[in-house]
């Protein structure tokens, strides 16, 4: 039992750590957006979302970054 809690601890650690590399992506993607970097910004957007998934904002923030390419 006490492997099993150890394991969800560490992944918890990778999960945390995994969402703040990603908001630190978003932060750069937002960045290169207002610079109007456009390919810069959904690069950022999409290797955020391959380190968290789970965050909407990401989604719709690389929709609306490619809509204004097409």
């Amino acid at each position: 039992m006490k492997a099993v809690e150890e394991d969800a601890k560490e992944r918890a650690k990778i999960k945390k750590r995994s969402e703040a590399e990603a908001e630190k992506l978003k932060g750069k993607g937002n960045a290169a957006f207002k610079e109007g970097n456009y390919p810069e910004a959904i690069s950022n957007y999409t290797v955020a979302i391959t380190k968290s998934g789970s965050n909407p904002v990401l989604y719709t923030n690389r929709a609306q970054v490619d809509q204004l390419l097409q």
